[in-house]
C-alpha cells in the first residue's frame, strides 16, 4: 500500500507540473477506454479437473498529453482496469442442484494503473497524425471479489477458490506497453484517437493460478482536448 500511494503522489505530480506548463507546452487531456484480452496460461489444479476461461476485460480512465515538441510527447494518465477470469468447477462426487457446491465462480481483479509512456509522431498532417508508443505501466490492486454460481442456480458473492486453492494475487503488477495508433483533428481544440496496443506483463496476477507472465491486447478509443 505505502508503494500505491508513493506512485499515485508522484503520478499526481508529474500532472499538476504538466497542468502548470499546459499553455505553453501544448497539454492535452482526454477520457480513454479499451477492450483488454490476455492469453492467461493457467495452471492446472492438482486432483481435479476444473477449468479456468479467460473473458474480456476492459480499461477506462483519464489520459494526460505532454508535446516536447512537434514529435516528440509524454503520456500519462490514471485507468481503472478489470483482469478477472473465470473457473468452472467439475465435481465428481457432488450432488445436484446442491446450494452449498459452486460450479462456477467469475473472480473480479480491479486495478488502478499509471502508464508512463514515450511517444513519437512518425507522420503528421493537418488533421491526421500517426504514432507509436511505448513505455511501463504499473497497476495497483484496488480490489478483489468473487461471485459464484451455486449448484441451485442462485448468485453469491465467496471466497471458495481463495480459501480452497490458496489463489493470492498481486497487489502490484508491472508492464511493457507498446501501441501504435492515429490521431484525427475534429478542429483546433479537440481531437479523437485510437490505438491498439500490446503489452506484456512483467509479473503474474497470482503465482498460484498463471503458468507464465501474461501478454494482453486491445484497441484504445480516447476523446481528447487541447489546453
Amino acid at each position: 500500500m505505502n508503494n500505491m500511494k508513493k506512485a499515485s503522489l508522484f503520478s499526481i505530480l508529474i500532472l499538476l507540473t504538466i497542468l502548470v506548463n499546459g499553455q505553453a507546452n501544448k497539454l492535452s487531456i482526454g477520457i480513454i477506454g479499451s477492450p483488454d484480452y490476455y492469453n492467461y496460461q493457467f495452471k492446472s489444479i492438482p486432483s481435479f479437473d476444473h477449468e479456468y476461461k479467460t473473458q474480456t476485460n476492459y480499461s477506462l480512465g483519464l489520459s494526460m498529453n505532454y508535446n516536447f515538441s512537434e514529435k516528440f510527447s509524454f503520456k500519462t494518465g490514471l485507468l481503472f482496469s478489470t483482469k478477472g477470469y473465470i473457473l468452472n468447477y467439475s465435481w465428481v462426487t457432488a450432488e445436484p442442484n446442491d446450494p452449498l457446491i459452486p460450479q462456477e465462480s467469475n473472480i473480479k481483479l480491479s486495478y488502478l494503473g499509471i502508464p508512463l509512456l514515450v511517444s513519437y509522431d512518425f507522420l503528421h498532417l493537418d488533421k491526421l497524425s500517426l504514432f507509436a508508443s511505448t513505455g511501463i505501466v504499473t497497476s495497483f490492486l484496488i480490489k478483489e471479489k468473487e461471485i459464484s454460481t451455486m449448484g441451485d442456480g442462485t448468485e453469491k458473492e465467496t471466497e471458495f477458490s481463495k480459501t480452497s486453492f490458496n489463489q493470492n494475487f498481486s497487489t502490484a503488477l508491472f508492464a511493457i506497453d507498446f501501441e501504435i495508433g492515429l490521431k484525427y483533428n475534429l478542429s483546433e481544440r479537440l481531437f479523437i484517437s485510437i490505438a491498439p496496443y500490446l503489452r506484456y506483463g512483467l509479473n503474474k496476477i497470482s503465482d498460484e493460478v498463471l503458468e507464465s507472465n501474461p501478454m494482453a491486447y486491445g484497441a484504445r478509443f480516447g476523446v481528447h482536448f487541447n489546453l
